[in-house]
């Protein structure tokens, strides 16, 4: 089992839900993470491209990609936090989970006959130590639980 360390880890602060949630925030949030996944898009697809065999196609879904790199962020400070802010093109003033809380709960708000699910999810090696607001962050603002196993077992999934 892992070791669930119960001090705050040292990533910045999370009120859940985020400030200020009002469909104008979250309809501005939406079409700023749009520009946000389309940009990192253009800019991951010509890496993809480079690491595939020559004449071969690519397919990828950039949110996923983004989301993983949004959940992975969310237990990094400091410079990592910068980094990850940078290459997920957060806009400036926000914080990858703040601003990926804001969308989840407008999903939940709408009343349409459209759905979208997206389903996240952390696989932990029972060997590391992780931080319970760092499994708390994950749950809150992607609905990603937590899977501890054994990843050296041949009978791990």
């Amino acid at each position: 089992m892992a070791k669930i360390i119960q001090t705050p880890s040292p990533g910045p602060p999370f009120v859940f839900p985020p400030p200020g949630l009002k469909p104008p925030v979250i309809m501005q949030s939406r079409d700023e993470q749009s520009i946000a996944i389309c940009t990192f898009s253009s800019e991951i697809l010509p890496k993809l491209q480079e690491i595939t065999s020559l004449g071969k196609s690519v397919f990828f879904s950039p949110l996923s990609i983004h989301e993983a790199l949004a959940l992975a962020s969310s237990g990094s400070a400091g410079q990592t936090l910068e980094a990850f802010i940078h290459l997920l093109h957060i806009p400036i003033g926000k914080m990858p989970l703040d601003f990926q809380a804001i969308l989840t709960i407008g999903m939940q708000m709408e009343n349409t006959i459209q759905t979208f699910n997206v389903s996240n999810s952390l696989w932990i090696d029972q060997r590391f130590p992780i931080y319970k607001d760092f499994l708390d962050r994950c749950k809150l603002g992607f609905d990603a639980n937590a899977n501890v196993l054994d990843f050296q077992s041949p009978a791990a999934p």
